[in-house]
């Protein structure tokens, strides 16, 4: 990785990505866990029209997630991030809210989505999260980071192997049972699989979880945009 002027780029780490990341983005990207959380950027940041508000804003797409800059805010919340879990799900024809939820007694229920944190992403979750001025890495930071949860963990195809995976509303956390202990739970590479254009843009549905039951939903689904503004739709 070599930054200059405030650019990060990557010339000897990693030759084939010709993006660099500048600016706000660049000090965002660093600050909240760099290449471990987002990776490398596939895209220059360019406008780029909010689906949602109609409004344009400098965006910049990453393997792992998408940020969006609102200079109406000040900083931390200035780059919000994209809820990219939720997106894929109804890229490939699926709507968390009418996906089977978990027992309210669960461990790590969250009862703003009606869904239980897997054990197997649980201490993932909890050690990562955008920098907000907390002691350590409290739960609203989580929170920023990737959301709540908006399925139950489930067996699905990525790429060639069937992983265990979970979706929240920014991500999709993928379990590799064979990647060293410390590597073992990554996050999806939505940005690339949702980004049009890209070598790994999405065209068709990923195995979906046995008997899904399409009529249980959520009457009252939570937001995780309560505490923060780190959230575009």
């Amino acid at each position: 990785m070599h930054a200059e002027d405030g650019r990060i780029c990557f010339p000897e780490a990693a030759p084939a990505i010709q993006h660099c990341i500048a600016g706000r983005f660049a000090q965002f990207w660093r600050d909240n866990g760099g290449l471990d959380v987002f990776g490398y950027p596939i895209a220059e940041a360019q406008p780029e029209v909010n689906d949602e508000t109609g409004q344009t804003y400098l965006t910049q797409y990453f393997e792992r997630q998408r940020f969006e800059h609102h200079p109406e805010y000040t900083a931390p919340y200035d780059v919000q991030l994209s809820r990219l879990g939720d997106a894929y799900l109804l890229h490939t024809g699926r709507n968390w809210r009418h996906m089977p939820q978990a027992d309210p007694g669960a461990h790590h229920y969250m009862p703003a989505t009606g869904h239980a944190i897997a054990s197997e992403f649980y201490a993932h979750y909890r050690s990562f999260g955008l920098s907000l001025g907390d002691a350590g890495v409290s739960d609203r930071e989580s929170r920023a980071l990737f959301g709540y949860p908006i399925s139950e963990p489930m067996m699905e195809r990525v790429g060639n192997r069937q992983l265990l995976v979970q979706y929240f509303e920014r991500t999709r956390l993928e379990y590799h049972p064979d990647n060293p202990a410390a590597h073992r739970v990554l996050q999806g590479r939505l940005g690339s699989e949702l980004k049009p254009g890209h070598d790994e843009y999405h065209h068709s549905n990923p195995s979906h979880p046995e008997n899904p039951d399409p009529h249980h939903s959520n009457p009252n689904p939570g937001h995780s945009n309560d505490d923060n503004h780190h959230t575009h739709h």
